[in-house]
């Protein structure tokens, strides 16, 4: 009954957040879009958009809140995930071979990587 579990502290998380965004960018995974939204729930028009944005393999999107219509538009697409901005993790953005982001969640990912603030040295200095 051994547990080997490992606690990261909140900013491993948000520094390997960071690196993998990173990755992403630099490999020309991630596309943004304005809204991603699906008023009927319907499941063609959601394909239709992820062909013309010539988006193939496994697709991660990502949006600021949930939402039933949207997750309903993509349940039964193969190698396609739904996520929340504040669920998104290192293995969902590595695993993907392309990021649809909205600009909100994009806005939420920011707040919680405190993209803003400098980086500072080991004796606080900036």
């Amino acid at each position: 009954n051994e547990n080997y579990s490992y606690k990261l502290s909140t900013s491993s998380k948000r520094t390997a957040l960071k690196q993998s965004l990173t990755l992403a960018e630099k490999a020309g995974k991630i596309n943004v879009i304005e809204a991603f939204e699906s008023k009927d729930g319907k499941v063609a028009p959601t394909v239709k958009l992820l062909e013309k944005m010539g988006l193939t393999g496994n697709v991660l999107i990502v949006m600021n809140e949930g939402d039933d219509m949207v997750d309903r538009a993509t349940r039964n697409i193969p190698n396609v995930t739904v996520k929340r901005a504040s669920y998104i993790s290192v293995f969902d953005i590595l695993n993907a071979d392309h990021l649809l982001i909205s600009k909100p969640a994009i806005q939420k990912i920011e707040d919680w990587l405190d993209v803003s603030t400098t980086p500072t040295t080991a004796r606080g200095e900036a």
